[in-house]
């Protein structure tokens, strides 16, 4: 009673606020690896489609919330660019490249974070 009879055809319903929530981690972890100078790692995990300014823009269009700034998705689609201009320099980070690469990945997961925050 109440259970769908096939569970392997059930659909996982998603959130509104799921897409988003998936690149904010995706975010989390590029951050963190550049944080120990895992730089192939990072560029890798920001190429993700989640974070391409088309599928960043959806998501925070379908994660509404009318208390957040609408310059949220703005600054994260900006800082989520730079922060892949940063790690995708031909030659191995210096200091402040890095600094940097890690400046705009954090700008970007706060604004995610911003949207996300009163949504949870």
């Amino acid at each position: 009673v109440g259970v769908f009879p096939y569970p392997a055809l059930a659909k996982k319903t998603r959130r509104p606020c799921d897409s988003l929530e998936d690149a904010r981690t995706q975010l989390d972890m590029a951050v963190q690896a550049s944080s120990v100078q895992a730089f192939l790692d990072a560029k890798e995990m920001v190429k993700d489609p989640s974070l391409d300014a088309s599928n960043l823009k959806k998501a925070f269009d379908l994660c509404v919330n009318p208390s957040a700034s609408t310059l949220n998705s703005e600054t994260a689609i900006a800082d989520v660019q730079k922060f892949r201009t940063q790690l995708d320099q031909p030659a191995a980070l210096k200091t402040e490249d890095a600094m940097a690469a890690m400046r705009f990945g954090t700008s970007a997961r706060s604004a995610v974070d911003a949207q996300l925050l009163p949504n949870e």
